[in-house]
């Protein structure tokens, strides 16, 4: 159990960051406890949600500070996301901001192409 007294980061952010996991248990004794319950999602999945996204986005990208490594993988990882949901634009722009590995140039090349586009998303794990 945490105590009480602990930032409550899921709910107010609306999400949960392992980071803040593991500073609330550093240096104390964790067990690891079986779920007691199965939740069933209704509806889309958090992830692919724009607004969750954004915020997620800014979140890690503050916490990030001026690691530019860091930012551009995370550049990276909010490309292909974007690919994955299909907004091109938006995906070229972060491919532009990320580091130059093969996969974020084919992606950003292959963003321009349609029905290829559609093809990679389908065939390949873009995103998650």
């Amino acid at each position: 159990m945490i105590n009480k007294n602990v930032p409550l980061f899921e709910e107010e952010y609306g999400m949960f960051d392992y980071d803040w996991l593991l500073k609330v248990t550093e240096n104390r004794n964790v067990i690891l406890m079986e779920p007691t319950v199965v939740r069933y999602i209704d509806g889309h999945n958090l992830s692919l949600q724009g607004y969750y996204r954004q915020i997620d986005y800014e979140l890690i990208k503050k916490k990030l500070g001026n690691n530019q490594k860091a930012i551009n993988r995370l550049n990276g990882t909010q490309g292909r996301y974007l690919y994955f949901v299909q907004n091109w634009k938006g995906a070229r722009y972060f491919f532009a901001q990320s580091n130059k590995s093969w996969k974020n140039v084919l992606y950003y090349i292959t963003s321009y192409v349609p029905g290829i586009r559609e093809i990679i998303i389908k065939q390949f794990r873009v995103f998650g």
